[in-house]
């Protein structure tokens, strides 16, 4: 009766740990394509890889307490951001004379403050 008791654990853990393991969420899939961003490429092709994103600009992207701050001085004065992703994690590319000139992601799995 023990061994049956024991067996039956045994068979529950592993369906267990297999159905947790396949339920693991899926990434966005704009996290999924930021590794075919290039530097240089134009806005459109940035949109046809990752879909439509929010448009900002520095002064709107430093507006966030937790990304790291753009300092406009050291950017080009047409540039223009656009993100995927409202917290963490994020993906986002600056656009400037109709190209990528930064690519930029945040992380994955953040550690709690």
């Amino acid at each position: 009766m023990t061994a049956k008791i024991l067996t039956t654990l045994i068979v529950l853990c592993f369906v267990f740990v297999t159905v947790r393991g396949c339920t693991t969420p899926a990434a966005p899939e704009w996290e999924v394509q930021f590794d075919k961003l290039q530097l240089g490429m134009t806005e459109q092709q940035v949109v046809a890889i990752m879909g439509p994103g929010k448009r900002m600009t520095t002064e709107q992207l430093n507006q966030y307490d937790f990304f790291p701050k753009q300092d406009p001085a050291n950017l080009p004065d047409d540039v223009i951001w656009i993100r995927w992703g409202e917290l963490v994690p994020y993906v986002q590319v600056a656009i400037s004379d109709g190209e990528v000139v930064i690519r930029e992601t945040g992380p994955v799995n953040p550690t709690p403050l």
